[in-house]
């Protein structure tokens, strides 16, 4: 049964499916084909041209074409359901899903993401994540607005992007929204949910990392086409995420 950890916010699940589908989706994640995405400065204003925000990154994308797998499309739509459905009143699609409502990834050894926040307008209202390990580090943190000039003032290399961020999503008329840094730590078979439109960041991972380490199925389910379109003109972004269009040849680099 879903927890409310923060009201109207975050809510978690533990033993979300059963371990042997843990374990299978894993081992489709770390067979399959993977990139490494980390985009850099020269590629932000393809980010800005599409209406997001321009934030930094490094994770690796598992093409495991997960989003377009009916048996697992059903089992995290439908447990995702029985909490987002009487929220939103619109049930998370099952059909014809793009890479970004559904996929696999994972941390490299230098595997992060800046404190951002994603617009509402483009990502739609709520996120999840589904942790297929235990990790040390990575946390998923929700920083109060002390948090984030904390966090900054440790990686000052973020503010501008951060600042900019703000503009964005309070220029579509969402306020920027500060939890009480909440700390969700990556523990197997927990899937959380969270409202998009409040601060957030992930840490690095702590100790000697492997690769794949802190492998996650995650997904903005009710992102909009207008994203999707955008990202794919501006940055290629599905080429990433999906394995047929990835052996096609290749675009121009946007990661």
């Amino acid at each position: 049964m879903w927890n409310e950890i923060v009201k109207n916010e975050i809510w978690e699940i533990d033993d979300f499916i059963n371990e042997e589908t843990v374990e299978h989706i894993k081992r489709e994640m770390f067979q399959a084909g993977s990139t490494e995405l980390e985009p850099g400065e020269a590629i932000l204003p393809n980010f800005r041209n599409s209406g997001v925000n321009a934030t930094t990154y490094n994770y690796t994308v598992h093409r495991t074409d997960i989003h377009k797998n009916k048996i697992l499309i059903d089992l995290y739509m439908d447990k995702i359901n029985e909490l987002l459905q009487p929220l939103t009143e619109t049930p998370v699609p099952k059909t014809n899903l793009e890479g970004l409502q559904l996929f696999t990834k994972s941390f490299s050894k230098r595997g992060w993401y800046d404190l951002h926040t994603e617009p509402i307008n483009k990502y739609g209202p709520y996120a999840f994540m589904h942790f297929l390990s235990d990790e040390i580090g990575g946390h998923l943190v929700f920083p109060s607005k002390a948090g984030c000039e904390k966090h900054l003032e440790k990686y000052p290399e973020q503010r501008n992007r951060w600042e900019e961020n703000i503009k964005l999503v309070e220029s579509k008329g969402f306020p920027m929204r500060y939890l009480n840094d909440i700390t969700i730590k990556p523990k197997k078979n927990k899937c959380v949910i969270f409202a998009i439109g409040s601060a957030h960041y992930v840490t690095s991972l702590d100790g000697e990392v492997k690769e794949n380490a802190r492998p996650v199925v995650t997904g903005w389910p009710y992102a909009t086409k207008e994203l999707i379109n955008g990202l794919d003109k501006h940055c290629n972004f599905n080429y990433y995420f999906d394995s047929e269009k990835h052996a096609q040849p290749k675009p121009e680099d946007c990661h």
